[in-house]
């Protein structure tokens, strides 16, 4: 529907030309491969899953993000796609604010400024011509210069700029590990066992616990069979914990995806009868072992909420974000920014 129109908004600059990574999906993640730290949610293992996550959800995805080539070197990418349901629309990236647009070390700043210029553009006209009153964007300070040009144009549109925390834990060596962590371990009456792929009976054994535990199927089995897929293509490892004491019975697991020189937790559960036994820190302990081994640099562990937030975050996403805080070695900011349209 608007691979056309997002085509024009370039027709003046003869230099430039895009690709839209629906298409050209290893493109994509091979220049983010280049990048030196660049977050986990851009790449396309992590767009994907939350495309899929949306479609389950009733939504349509139409996914418009893009690659954009100067004198066809790939410079810059764009995360952008417009989900709708039924006559709503949102502007977004895959069920997530738009990535503001993450450039090449050697991009000058009157091509960043150039392109993205050109990209707010887009979302702008986008907005108008589907009636969205505001959209949102993410910007990381993880992976991106807080006197970036989308910053710039943000704040000279007149841009709400809400300042929200991430935890990062940052992997140097064992020795650093084990001080952070060991020492937290208390008990040692687990069994753990690593997958690097895994079988269809011991998956099904981590999705029957995962629904024990929450007492109701929180997603579909699609999105299930997609880290299963991850699982045996090398995008994802899992550790899980069995009681020694009860014959080897799995009573908690996490499972974490990766790419290039980072990981993220992408789901986990345990057995809460054993509760407050430190289950969670010895399953996450020994993963990251594994992400040493891997030469993984950093774990992402998502959002830190706190009472501030411009979202309102509830008391047990608060108390969620305290414990990440101190599991961290490196907080970083990241920006919201929220744009409305006078429509």
């Amino acid at each position: 529907m608007f691979n056309s129109f997002i085509r024009e908004q370039f027709k003046d600059h003869k230099d430039l030309k895009i690709l839209f990574r629906s298409k050209n999906q290893k493109i994509w993640d091979q220049f983010l491969e280049k990048i030196k730290d660049a977050h986990f949610y851009h790449f396309s293992q992590e767009l994907n899953y939350q495309s899929l996550y949306q479609i389950e959800l009733g939504f349509e995805d139409q996914d418009l993000s893009f690659i954009i080539l100067n004198n066809n070197e790939i410079i810059s990418l764009f995360g952008l796609s417009i989900l709708r349901k039924k006559d709503s629309y949102f502007l977004g990236c895959n069920g997530r604010p738009v990535l503001s647009p993450i450039f090449r070390k050697q991009c000058s700043i009157q091509m960043e400024s150039l392109i993205s210029e050109i990209c707010f553009d887009i979302c702008e006209k986008i907005a108008r011509k589907l009636h969205i009153k505001k959209w949102y964007s993410n910007f990381f300070l993880f992976s991106q210069k807080e006197n970036s040009e989308w910053i710039k144009i943000c704040k000279k549109k007149n841009c709400n700029i809400f300042k929200t925390e991430e935890g990062f834990i940052k992997l140097t060596n064992k020795k650093m590990v084990d001080k952070k962590y060991l020492k937290k371990i208390k008990e040692d009456h687990w069994e753990i066992k690593k997958f690097l792929s895994i079988n269809k009976e011991d998956w099904n054994l981590f999705k029957n616990l995962h629904l024990k535990v929450s007492g109701k199927k929180t997603r579909s089995d699609k999105t299930w069979e997609s880290q299963f897929e991850d699982l045996n293509n090398n995008r994802a490892f899992a550790i899980f914990l069995y009681d020694k004491n009860k014959k080897g019975s799995l009573v908690g697991g996490n499972i974490y995806r990766i790419e290039k020189n980072i990981s993220i937790y992408a789901v986990g559960v345990n057995d809460r009868s054993y509760f407050p036994k430190s289950m969670s820190i010895y399953s996450f302990y020994h993963g990251i072992i594994e992400m040493l081994n891997k030469n993984i640099k950093w774990v992402s562990l998502g959002d830190i909420p706190s009472e501030r937030d411009f979202n309102n975050p509830t008391s047990k996403e608060i108390s969620i974000g305290e414990f990440k805080r101190k599991l961290s070695t490196d907080i970083f900011e990241k920006f919201t920014i929220e744009r409305r349209n006078l429509i």
